[in-house]
């Protein structure tokens, strides 16, 4: 028998058995007598299966004639929260629909807890605010405190502020985060917003949390016209933040032009900094803001005022790599050779961090290429630490002098060595002044430190020069180490197997703990290392007597996080080792073993202290 054969009741059985609403929709959509017999049953199914889905897509898309029909079918739409959907588009007559045959109720709010008030606000919709307001709405109810009035505010709808004022809305209330319509308005650049409410008395110096005004917020956003207004009707330009910022460091900081150049108008004052000490001045240099930097010099700003720790305007761009700000700072006046209190140059700054246009920039104006800081760091130091090549040539074009020792004797030519920088080590050995027996504070090399870090390839360039290079590589340190003992102390397999062909160090000698190269070779642990020293004693006759030690772990000694200054070797981490606070700025180790051997810093007199290494690098 064909479907549409059998009575009205067998086909809405069957629809019972169908669970899902497209499926209901199909049999529906067959024909007209299917279509009234069963829709009906496809609304109350959604309503009851699928939380009304439908009826919330209706009221989002303003389908008014979707709900008629489900009201039609017996749906109570009270059982859903559609109102705040339908006002958030701005559907009047959905709303009204809602109000007056839906049983919606105007203090419900939906998923995101909205109420239909504050909806219709938020998105400008006066008539729907209007309607609502009508049916009993709440005005100073709202999401984490933003009320109608404020959410209007903040969204620039003014003709929905106004109405919401002549309603009685308090324009002093303060959402939970502190903020008030004028602060929320000011915020977001809505000038109309702003006046309106200062003309109707809105109070200027409301601070939300942390201290802040309208006008922080305005000059933060950029909103020059704005910061006028607020300053016309009594904000205070010198106000800070509970953080110490007021408007004007704001403005600068942030790059905001038209916003810094309201406040100089105003009369802001020029000078007042942070609470960290950064002056506009010093933030708009550090961003590198330069129309910005022009305003502030053009209105006197102090060229030279310092920020915390003794960086200037200048040191400041120098070090963020703001090459146009270093010169138009140079050009009014800032002093080349102010340095912070650890006394790092603007030089000294762009070099280490890399900085070549402002490097170049520098020394046209003539900054001195061989200052230094108080532990005696040069540009060429930095540079050498950091590997950049092209400026280590354009500094010692500008004549930087790649022996000249901080004090702690370490040499450009020395941190090249240290950090494996063989191509810099390269450059520096086509300098005329390169000493390669030029020893720091401890009595070591260029050579003794790239062995005793590892760096085959250094050396590997070093003793490729023509020369006597056993001098090189055998010369001692204070402690009567050499570098084929520091390299055999941290295991470095590669490098003894470089040095054992250009050095004449006595396979018998012992150090200072009366140990030979053979013990330091077993106890390393590096089974490698181990063969290459045995068999080079063998070659030169000699068999150790000495007991052996072996470590077990050859990557004991390979972690670079810390090194002891007597025996050279990496100190064991987690281990107590003792540092002296004195020599080295501070960085002059001593391992637990050699403490105990009772060796000590360069002056005995110094005090030791505990020091655990801890950091893997």
């Amino acid at each position: 028998m064909p479907l549409l054969d059998l009575a009205n009741e067998l086909l809405a059985a069957v629809a019972r058995f169908l669970d899902a609403d497209g499926d209901i929709d199909s049999l529906v959509r067959c024909n007209r007598r299917l279509y009234h017999l069963l829709v009906a049953d496809l609304y109350r199914h959604n309503a009851q299966h699928h939380e009304g889905s439908a009826l919330r897509w209706a009221a989002r898309h303003g389908r008014r004639e979707t709900l008629e029909r489900a009201i039609d079918t017996g749906v109570r739409l009270a059982d859903f929260v559609l109102l705040p959907l339908a006002a958030e588009g701005g559907y009047l007559e959905m709303a009204r629909l809602l109000l007056e045959q839906g049983g919606a109720d105007v203090a419900v709010s939906d998923e995101g807890d909205w109420l239909p008030l504050g909806a219709a606000a938020r998105q400008g919709h006066r008539e729907v605010v209007e309607l609502l307001m009508d049916a009993g709405a709440d005005l100073e109810t709202g999401y984490l405190g933003w009320t109608p009035l404020n959410v209007a505010a903040n969204s620039g709808h003014v003709d929905v502020v106004r109405y919401l004022l002549d309603k009685g809305a308090d324009m002093e209330h303060r959402s939970e985060s502190g903020w008030t319509p004028l602060k929320s308005a000011a915020c977001n650049g809505h000038t109309a917003t702003v006046t309106l409410l200062l003309q109707r008395g809105a109070d200027v110096r409301a601070a939300a949390d942390r201290g802040w005004t309208a006008l922080h917020s305005a000059a933060n956003s950029g909103h020059g016209d704005i910061v006028q207004l607020l300053i016309d009707h009594g904000a205070d330009p010198a106000l800070p933040t509970m953080d110490g910022w007021t408007p004007l460091t704001l403005a600068a900081d942030k790059g905001k032009t038209d916003a810094v150049r309201a406040l100089l108008c105003k009369g802001a004052d020029i000078s007042l900094a942070c609470g960290n000490g950064w002056t506009p001045l010093t933030l708009a240099s550090d961003s590198g803001h330069v129309d910005i930097v022009k305003l502030l010099l053009e209105h006197g700003a102090n060229v030279m005022s310092p920020c915390n720790h003794g960086w200037t305007p200048l040191s400041l761009a120098a070090g963020a790599d703001r090459a146009t700000v270093v010169k138009l700072l140079l050009e009014h006046g800032a002093n080349i050779a102010a340095t912070n209190d650890a006394g790092w140059s603007a030089l000294l700054t762009a070099a280490d961090r890399g900085h070549r246009d402002v490097v170049e920039a520098l020394l046209a104006h003539g900054a001195d290429v061989q200052a230094h800081t108080h532990s005696g760091w040069t540009a060429l130091h930095a540079v050498a630490e950091n590997g950049d090549l092209e400026l280590a040539k354009l500094l010692l074009q500008a004549g930087a002098n790649p022996m000249t020792g901080n004090r702690s004797g370490w040499t450009p030519f020395h941190i090249a060595a240290h950090n494996n920088r063989a191509d810099l080590v390269q450059f520096f050995m086509g300098h005329p002044g390169t000493n390669f027996v030029q020893k720091d504070n401890n009595g070591r090399t260029a050579a003794f430190h790239a062995a005793m870090r590892n760096s085959v390839d250094v050396l590997d360039v070093m003793l490729s020069r023509d020369m006597n290079k056993s001098e090189v590589v055998d010369v001692e340190d204070d402690y009567g180490t050499a570098a084929i003992v520091a390299a055999t102390r941290n295991g470095h397999a590669a490098v003894v197997r470089r040095l054992i062909t250009v050095s004449n160090y006595d396979m018998a000698s012992t150090d200072i703990f009366g140990r030979d190269l053979l013990y330091w070779a077993e106890r390393s642990g590096n089974v490698d290392l181990l063969a290459i020293v045995k068999e080079h004693a063998a070659q030169k006759g000699y068999d150790s007597e000495l007991p052996s030690e072996t470590a077990g772990n050859p990557v004991r000694w390979v972690d670079d996080s810390c090194w002891c200054e007597v025996c050279t070797r990496c100190t064991v981490l987690g281990t107590t080792s003792w540092e002296c606070p004195d020599c080295d700025e501070g960085c002059f180790l001593i391992c637990a073993e050699c403490y105990e051997f009772g060796k000590r810093c360069r002056d005995t007199t110094h005090d030791l202290v505990p020091h655990l290494c801890n950091r893997i690098e």
